[in-house]
């Protein structure tokens, strides 16, 4: 990482890089605010109806999986393509970063064959792997096309208890085109959590987690939800955003308050009276409090109705500036955007979470990550506490569970 520039600097950058308060209220897209080409008002869409997904799994036995596979291409099934979401990219960046390391990192002319398979010949000539990307949020024909490609699923919580009423999947018609499925830093999501997992919910996941790949979960809390229901072949890895903040690196980051900070709120979970709070502690706190927004949302649903405009600096949802703004000296985040925080981190910024759900609360039980509970009935104090206090990250990763899962791609 290059060195950090001055923060004499950084009141000019935030003047040419921040919305002009008096224009937050025109604003009306998403995509007028980023113009990275994020797109808004998705429609979400299974195509396959749950009907015909289980009667689909139900046909499964007709279908035989090879025992041996040999790719020539991976596919990402990327949740940051046609999002609403900046920290979409921040997961998929990671897992693409991650995958194509490992990839190309070793021999192209070997495969990859389940445990109980005999090696499969070498045809001589080395393959060269492709990498294409499809996204998960809306229907494509090319996911038609996806059964002999490697599918690497990029992160986020698409696992549910009940995997018949979520909507962040769109599956294609012929649903063994996914096949050769790898999950890659997935976690349960939050909704109907604490209940057990469906008759449907067992088959689909049993489905796609495929038993001749070793998967990765990013707490423990989703490793025992899937063993519960006999989906042993996974291995709790933490976050792949996280893999780099090795101890040298998390070495780099300031251990003391700076003067600026970058904070954001979350339009989908908001709790109007902390988020206010939160916002006024760092007011009293730094110089220049500097929102990003990440989500569609954010302004409309939530910071319109508990700030005062002309207090604070907005930054557009676009991941290249939020990443800039940490380029200089004395800028560190505190906020409720679990992969923001995680990213700042990784750009060398003092970080701290402000955990709302179980995502963030979930990766700390075991690596340490920095979070403050939004919910704490004293909440206001304990921010101020963390805030004034000298502290490292002290993040501890699962180096061998991280090999693990990668060592399988070495082979490709």
């Amino acid at each position: 990482m290059e060195e950090k520039k001055a923060f004499s600097a950084f009141p000019g950058w935030l003047e040419s890089h921040c919305i002009d308060p008096e224009k937050l209220n025109e604003v009306s897209s998403f995509t007028e605010l980023n113009k990275g080409g994020i797109e808004q008002n998705v429609p979400l869409s299974k195509t396959i109806s749950p009907f015909k997904i289980w009667t689909a799994l139900f046909k499964q036995r007709r279908y035989n999986k090879q025992t041996h596979l040999a790719f020539k291409n991976v596919t990402f099934l990327d949740t940051a393509l046609r999002t609403d979401n900046a920290g979409d990219f921040i997961i998929s960046q990671a897992c693409k970063r991650e995958i194509e390391r490992a990839t190309r990192a070793a021999p192209l002319t070997s495969t990859i064959s389940s445990p109980s398979a005999n090696p499969a010949p070498s045809s001589g000539s080395p393959r060269k792997l492709t990498y294409a990307s499809v996204g998960t949020h809306q229907y494509s024909p090319k996911l038609e096309d996806l059964a002999s490609s490697l599918k690497i699923v990029t992160g986020t919580n698409l696992v549910y208890t009940h995997m018949e009423d979520e909507v962040q999947w769109s599956f294609p018609k012929n649903l063994f085109a996914f096949n050769n499925t790898c999950f890659m830093g997935v976690c349960m999501n939050d909704i109907r959590v604490d209940e057990s997992f469906s008759a449907y919910s067992k088959k689909l996941l049993r489905f796609l987690f495929d038993t001749r790949f070793t998967h990765s979960v990013r707490d423990s809390f989703t490793l025992q939800k899937l063993n519960s229901i006999g989906i042993t072949n996974v291995v709790n890895t933490s976050c792949p955003s996280l893999w780099p903040l090795t101890p040298e690196k998390q070495s780099l980051v300031p251990t003391r308050k700076g003067k600026a900070v970058i904070t954001t709120v979350t339009d989908y979970n908001p709790d109007t009276t902390r988020d206010k709070e939160m916002l006024e502690v760092l007011k009293k706190n730094y110089e220049y409090v500097v929102i990003w927004l990440q989500g569609k949302l954010d302004w409309d649903l939530l910071l319109k109705d508990i700030v005062e405009k002309n207090n604070f600096y907005f930054l557009p949802p676009s991941l290249d500036t939020f990443c800039e703004a940490f380029s200089f000296a004395d800028v560190e985040y505190i906020g409720t955007r679990l992969h923001a925080g995680i990213k700042a981190l990784n750009e060398e910024a003092r970080s701290l979470i402000v955990s709302i759900d179980g995502r963030a609360r979930n990766i700390a039980r075991t690596t340490n990550l920095p979070i403050i509970e939004r919910s704490d009935e004293n909440f206001a104090a304990l921010l101020q506490r963390r805030i004034e206090e000298d502290r490292a990250p002290g993040i501890t990763l699962p180096e061998n569970e991280i090999q693990l899962f990668l060592e399988q791609f070495a082979i490709l």
